[in-house]
């Protein structure tokens, strides 16, 4: 198994010392460590990592460094409504590589038991990916983790998106590095069971976000209901690429809302919205006018 501490306690020492953070947790992820801590000012995230740090997991994901500096790069190029801000990046003399980005304080609960309160949640993540698109980018994992809902200070809906490691600008034909394969299209996830090249493209977004609105709304931790002998990752994605959900487990008053997401879902690909703005009127949601 890979080391998933992209980062010793002695080098974060050394970067937050520099850069007078304090630091309060260190959260774990699939691909590496990150810290949360504070300014003077302000809360932020810190991901370090070694800049020869090697590709982990059978070479299926980049190495840390490669997407510390692709997310910081891909962030500086977008509106701050949609994303964290980039606050700092560098390589510093020991050839470590890290940012410093601001944190998005999420509702201490996903809003769940409330349907209108939830399609908001979903109507400003649409708006939020449309804009990220009209942004030349694709984010490339869009899952439950990397979308942060939050309220502003005089308490209105908001969603951000996190994560930016596997992201893409629009003209970039190079092969993306699958986020969470539980969010995958089925074409993809097919792909992927055949090694083929995968590039997740828009509808493949639009896909992850219906399948990130159904998980939130299951209360699941994955969109699909897995087999019970379905286990390894190969089976998964096999069930994935059938590409069979089901609102099972939906509460009764979210019921016909499930229902429209997992008609889209189970669509063929030519037949699913082609834009999250046709996402958002498939699913009669309003997205104009939303405050940034």
């Amino acid at each position: 198994m890979p080391n998933r501490l992209s980062f010793t306690k002695l080098q974060a020492d050394t970067i937050t010392t520099r850069l007078g953070i304090v630091q309060e947790r260190v959260i774990p992820s699939k691909r590496g460590s990150i810290l949360v801590g504070t300014t003077e000012t302000q809360k932020i995230v810190l991901k370090i990592a070694d800049i020869n740090n090697r590709a982990t997991e059978e070479g299926i994901t980049p190495s840390r460094s490669w997407g510390i500096r692709n997310e910081a790069r891909i962030i500086s190029k977008l509106p701050n409504h949609i994303a964290p801000k980039l606050l700092h990046h560098a390589i510093d003399p020991n050839g470590l590589i890290y940012s410093v980005i601001s944190y998005i304080d999420p509702c201490e609960d996903r809003p769940t038991a409330n349907i209108n309160l939830l399609k908001d949640y979903f109507s400003r993540l649409i708006a939020a990916v449309t804009d990220m698109h009209k942004s030349g980018i694709i984010h490339g994992d869009i899952q439950p983790d990397n979308v942060i809902f939050s309220t502003s200070a005089n308490n209105i809906a908001k969603t951000s998106l996190v994560d930016f490691e596997f992201s893409r600008p629009f003209d970039s034909v190079d092969q993306t590095y699958p986020g969470s394969y539980h969010y995958l299209s089925p074409e993809n996830a097919a792909r992927l069971l055949n090694e083929e090249k995968v590039v997740t493209d828009v509808r493949d977004e639009i896909f992850a976000m219906a399948a990130t609105c159904l998980t939130i709304l299951k209360q699941s931790i994955y969109p699909m209901d897995y087999a019970k002998n379905t286990k390894t990752r190969e089976e998964r994605l096999k069930q994935i690429a059938d590409g069979v959900y089901s609102f099972d487990g939906v509460e009764k008053q979210s019921i016909s809302f499930a229902g429209k997401l997992v008609q889209i879902m189970n669509l063929p690909d030519k037949k699913r919205p082609k834009t999250a703005l046709a996402l958002a009127e498939a699913l009669s949601l309003k997205t104009d006018s939303l405050a940034p």
